[in-house]
Formats: structure tokens, C-alpha cells, sequence
């Protein structure tokens, strides 16, 4: 089963765009694992976070705090250079391909954006898809 891995790199902000070799089709998609890891010695420290990926719509993640669209991160406060591994299963059925530029956003528990300029995490999600013949 293939596997599309995302880091996104928060040291700049709370938006990271990136770059995939080929377009990922419409299909079902798993989210396996995240990791958090402290990449500087003042990371962002929040309870609840969230990440707003433009392939996964309202309809994908419907929440009753109306977080509609938003895959919810847990992050302990992690000590310098550490990481916080998280293994999980969301499935989301992917009505629209994963385009090869995309932007990411880390939003905060009231889905606003996060201020400041160096949050000090970096962020790996493990997605696996079935679709073998689209690179």
C-alpha cells in the first residue's frame, strides 16, 4: 500500500506550503501516524491543536465544536530535540485530488491562527492510499 508522507515544518509560522512529486486522485485515504517533534528549545505548547489540509473538506471531519474539515493534533509539552509519536486510523474519502503544491495550516483549539512567527515544531503525517499507478 503506498504511503504519501507530509512534513511540515512550523518554525516560520503557522502556514507551510508543500510540494509532492504527482497529484494524489480522489480515493480513500487513511491517516496512520503523526508525529510532533520540539525542534527548537521553545516549542509551541498547546493542549489542542488543529491542521487544515485543502484535500480534506467539512464533509471528511464533522466536529460539534463546528471544526468542520479540521484534523485535531494532540501535543504534550515535549523537552528539546524530543518527539511525540501518535499512532492513529482516520479515514477520509478524498473527493478531490491532492494537488502537487498545497498549503498547510496549524490552527489553534478556537480554529483561529496561531500568532508569532516561530512556533519550534515540525509536524510528519503518514497517510496510506490504495491507488498504486499514479506516480
Amino acid at each position: 500500500m503506498p504511503v504519501l508522507h507530509l512534513q511540515a515544518d512550523f518554525s516560520s509560522g503557522s502556514s507551510v506550503t508543500l510540494t509532492i512529486d504527482a497529484q494524489v486522485p480522489p480515493q480513500m485515504m487513511e491517516l496512520t501516524q503523526y508525529v510532533i517533534r520540539n525542534k527548537s528549545g521553545n516549542p509551541y505548547n498547546a493542549k489542542g491543536l488543529y491542521l487544515n489540509l485543502p484535500f480534506i473538506s467539512a464533509m471528511d471531519v464533522r466536529s460539534t465544536s463546528s471544526r468542520h474539515g479540521l484534523i485535531p493534533i494532540t501535543m504534550k509539552k515535549l523537552p528539546d530535540g524530543d518527539a511525540q509519536f501518535v499512532d492513529c486510523s482516520m479515514r477520509f474519502q478524498i473527493s478531490k485530488a491532492v494537488n502537487n503544491q498545497f498549503t498547510i495550516q496549524l490552527l489553534e483549539d478556537n480554529g483561529t491562527t496561531i500568532a508569532g512567527t516561530s512556533l519550534g515544531i515540525v509536524i510528519d503525517l503518514y497517510f496510506t492510499y490504495n491507488r498504486y499507478n499514479i506516480f
